[in-house]
């Protein structure tokens, strides 16, 4: 049903100049499937793929799959294998390794399909060297429980074993000079990196700030701000009057404690939020000029891109005009923190959008769906409502009970 998605014409038509239709066509159909079933956009582009390539690719594995002889895990893990050969090699090695895949588990299966993939072609795992090499990334932060989170760092074998190498040379000088130090040497390692990150910060660039170094990197700006980690908490939980959660932009909800800790040496704006329903209703305008206090409204307000499904951080977004300008105003109300690639399908008409109030948008898709995004809470709420209402006395039987 994914992979025919990709195949309606509205889809096709929304290719930019010079890109391929088909690969416009998936990147398009992959936000209409993000929306619908309301996974991330990173997840409905792997299935958008996947379908893709099970359909026109892969049909006897799809075929295996229909029959109840192969599940979903197993397939993705034959075309993620196989993936880097030409499509008669992979037919090949499709075949090859479908002997024994409904007897294998999911990592031996993995070994055997790298096996059949690299022998079918030797060539065609160095091209898998270097388009594993050119996929080389960071991921953004993930959140985990407790107020923790995780990345996955993906490098070439190298680079990897450099970084391990650093870390743990530093982590170990670290024990060797203090002694008595009492974390232990993977604390110690996730320390000494995180030191790393937040020396960048403090002063402007990462690694060594001498221009004549070899990794002198200074730290860009984002929308005429200085790279900065920024925490909400109401002023109560500032002050230690309560232990309201405080918010961690990019992250989400974090200890009161946590944000104190945070908020000790950070230069500290006003937010003025509407005690009722948490929404923006002022950004202290005491520092700025009014267009980056403008900015720092709308990166505030929004917290995150505003497409249905999208958690990318206000700060590292675009700041779209919902009418485009000049016929809609430069104002708050006119305004949406969005991720460049949705920034991109509403450019080219894939997607319309609406901002009725500010801060709520109404997107409606190529498809006619239509996705109502509320606006964020910011500010803690006085008064949740009222509650689930109680049994009707009509209702209730009459007595003798």
């Amino acid at each position: 049903a994914i992979a025919a998605l990709t195949r309606r014409p509205v889809f096709a038509d929304c290719a930019g100049k010079g890109e391929d239709r088909m690969a416009a066509a998936r990147r398009s159909a992959a936000c209409e499937v993000s929306a619908a079933l309301r996974i991330s956009p990173g997840q409905a582009r792997n299935r958008v793929e996947l379908a893709v390539e099970l359909v026109d690719e892969l049909s006897a594995t799809l075929a295996e799959m229909r029959a109840g002889r192969l599940d979903g895990y197993r397939g993705r893990i034959i075309a993620e294998e196989t993936r880097p050969l030409e499509p008669v090699a992979r037919r090949n090695a499709e075949a090859t390794i479908l002997r024994k895949a409904h007897r294998q588990s999911g990592p031996q299966l993995r070994a055997a399909a790298r096996k059949v993939a690299m022998s079918a072609d030797p060539t065609a795992a160095e091209q898998r060297h270097q388009r594993a090499r050119a996929g080389r990334t960071v991921t953004r932060p993930c959140p985990e429980p407790d107020g923790m989170g995780s990345m996955v760092i993906r490098l070439p074998a190298a680079d990897l074993l450099a970084l391990d190498t650093a870390l743990d040379g530093a982590a170990r000088g670290i024990r060797a000079a203090q002694p008595d130090d009492p974390r232990t040497l993977e604390q110690l390692r996730a320390d000494v990196l995180a030191e790393l990150a937040r020396a960048g910060l403090a002063n402007g660039y990462l690694g060594c700030r001498s221009s004549e170094c070899h990794n002198h990197r200074p730290l860009a700006t984002a929308h005429g701000h200085p790279a900065t980690i920024a925490v909400t908490m109401p002023y109560t939980t500032a002050i230690g009057l309560d232990e309201m959660p405080a918010e961690l932009a990019g992250y989400g909800p974090i200890t009161a404690a946590t944000a104190r800790r945070i908020g000790a040496d950070v230069t500290w704006r006003r937010l003025l939020t509407d005690p009722a329903t948490g929404a923006l209703l002022d950004y202290g305008r005491t520092t700025y000029v009014p267009p980056r206090d403008l900015a720092d409204h709308v990166i505030a307000r929004d917290r995150s891109c505003r497409f249905v499904t999208c958690t990318w951080p206000s700060r590292s977004c675009d700041l779209d005009h919902t009418n485009p300008y000049p016929s809609g105003p430069t104002a708050a109300h006119n305004l949406a923190a969005l991720h460049r690639g949705h920034h991109n399908a509403k450019t080219r008409r894939l997607w319309s959008l609406r901002q009725p109030d500010p801060g709520r948008f109404v997107w409606t898709s190529a498809t006619g769906h239509v996705y109502d995004v509320g606006p964020e809470a910011i500010g803690p709420l006085l008064d949740d409502g009222p509650g689930p209402p109680g049994p009707d006395p009509a209702d209730e039987d009459p007595p003798p009970f």
